[in-house]
């Protein structure tokens, strides 16, 4: 099957043309119909401005979707699991595989053209948002249009198509966030996907347009920071200063402390932090431990410190999140 589109709406009427279609407030729902394949697709409005389309689904054919997108478009992607591929005339074939996070982006006088495959009878988890650059800074008028014109048009961002791999961890659990969330309150629940897709694009702003903070790192020192997330989670409750990381990795402090930022997003002890929390979601999940074990494993003294932080960052009780599925 061959589709073209030159629109995100287009896109959207593709798969509205084999689904069973479902309206719930501002949530589109998107049933893929039997002949066709199996899984849903969820399109929320957020604004006029701004959707985030989340689609789980496996096809029986093969789908090449040829795209043609307009000028000013801004698209960030983040693949959950599965497989699809993206190629562009003048780039090589990209492969979308889990924990790829994709930016698409087109300037005034370049768009973006390219195909992207789906396979047949391979699943594909994936989730987007997408605006135009120009609406979208007039939307957000707390926000000067000269500082988005700055974080939009920045020498990184305006590359049509970029793989944003060392950036990755911070964003796809942000990502996941939004996979996750489990707010009824329509209102809530759209001011708390917006208030995640902003902090995407500022992660994406920061490793293009920050300066001060760039950094170039061999690919040895890419290899011994990469090795700090494990270093600490191996004794949780008493994790190394960053003196002793130093030594460990032979990198020297500010150095360490930059190159890590660089490469997650986030200092080293507050991703320490998300990084417990997201073993602990692990284990209750994966696990029939009690809250208590589980703490200490990540390392809280006590499970009410854990529980408020785990609610705080995951926006739902320890207890609550045993009781259903959330992809990790």
């Amino acid at each position: 099957m061959t589709v073209h589109i030159e629109s995100r709406q287009e896109y959207i009427n593709f798969y509205k043309s084999i689904s069973a279609v479902k309206k719930n407030g501002d949530e589109l729902i998107l049933s893929i119909l039997p002949h066709y394949g199996a899984g849903k697709i969820n399109i929320i409005n957020i604004s006029n401005y701004l959707s985030i389309m989340i689609l789980d689904i496996k096809l029986k054919e093969d789908v090449d979707i040829i795209y043609r997108l307009p000028n000013q478009h801004f698209e960030i992607s983040c693949c959950l699991g599965g497989i699809a591929q993206i190629s562009s005339k003048n780039h090589k074939t990209i492969n979308i595989e889990k924990d790829s996070v994709i930016l698409l982006n087109s300037s005034d006088d370049n768009e973006i053209s390219g195909n992207m495959k789906l396979f047949k009878n391979k699943k594909f988890v994936n989730m987007a948002f997408s605006f135009d650059r120009e609406t979208y800074s007039e939307y957000h008028k707390v926000i000067s249009k000269e500082l988005w014109g700055e974080v939009l048009t920045s020498d990184e961002v305006k590359k049509k198509h970029t793989i944003l791999a060392e950036r990755l961890p911070h964003i796809k659990i942000l990502f996941l966030s939004i996979y996750n969330i489990d707010i009824e309150n329509s209102s809530l629940k759209k001011l708390y996907i917006e208030s995640k897709i902003l902090e995407i694009i500022t992660q994406v702003a920061y490793a293009s347009c920050d300066e001060q903070n760039k950094i170039k790192l061999n690919a040895y020192e890419k290899e011994r920071i990469q090795r700090i997330p494990d270093i600490m989670m191996k004794n949780p409750s008493n994790p190394p200063m960053i003196d002793s990381l130093a030594k460990t990795t032979n990198i020297n402090v500010n150095r360490l402390k930059k190159g890590f930022k660089y490469l997650y997003g986030d200092t080293i002890y507050s991703y320490f932090k998300k990084l417990k929390l997201h073993r602990a979601a692990i284990l209750i999940q994966t696990t029939d431990k009690s809250m208590l074990d589980i703490a200490q494993d990540v390392g809280y003294s006590s499970q009410s410190q854990f529980g408020a932080s785990f609610k705080k960052y995951y926006g739902v009780t320890p207890l609550e999140f045993s009781k259903q599925k959330y992809l990790l």
